[in-house]
């Protein structure tokens, strides 16, 4: 793997127009967040030698998918606010490749409605939108077959508990 080192200005930095510079770092979070979350995900393992490790490493990564989710739909916003909305979109659109005017066109399209990753985000996510009474409602259409258990250790990292996923 090559690295490539770019220092950065300190001075040159305070130079850019604040919107811009809210940009620029804004950018740099989402990005490493959101290739964080992938990271974990991908270093989750495949193969399981016990049915319970097999349960807790799927929980883990339904969590992981519900956070990297929510994050996305975050990540869009940030770009709605900091980019789109702001005079930064009419300056530095008309610089985009067709490709990335066209993926951009269609990222404004998807989350221009309801979608997915709102959904995740609003509501499993980082929210308990609908409050507890809409989780015993989920509980109570659990089928009979799925196993409702809680496996207990001394250390707390090493319990699961099926329901809550």
């Amino acid at each position: 793997m090559n690295l490539m080192k770019v220092p950065i200005n300190r001075e040159k930095l305070h130079l850019i127009p604040e919107s811009e510079l809210q940009l620029y770092v804004g950018i740099q979070i989402v990005i490493s967040e959101i290739h964080c979350l992938r990271r974990f995900l991908i270093l989750q393992p495949s193969t399981f030698e016990d049915k319970v490790i097999e349960m807790a490493q799927n929980s883990q990564r339904l969590f992981l998918l519900r956070i990297l989710a929510g994050k996305s739909y975050e990540s869009w916003e940030f770009l709605r606010k900091y980019f789109l909305a702001s005079r930064l979109s009419n300056i530095y659109e008309p610089f985009l490749e067709s490709e990335e005017k066209d993926c951009l066109k269609k990222l404004k399209r998807y989350f221009g409605r309801s979608n997915a990753l709102n959904l995740v985000r609003n509501n499993y996510a980082f929210h308990f939108a609908e409050g507890i009474p809409h989780l015993m409602d989920k509980l109570n259409e659990f089928p009979d077959s799925d196993p409702m258990e809680i496996y207990i250790a001394e250390a707390e990292g090493n319990c699961y508990y099926s329901m809550a996923q």
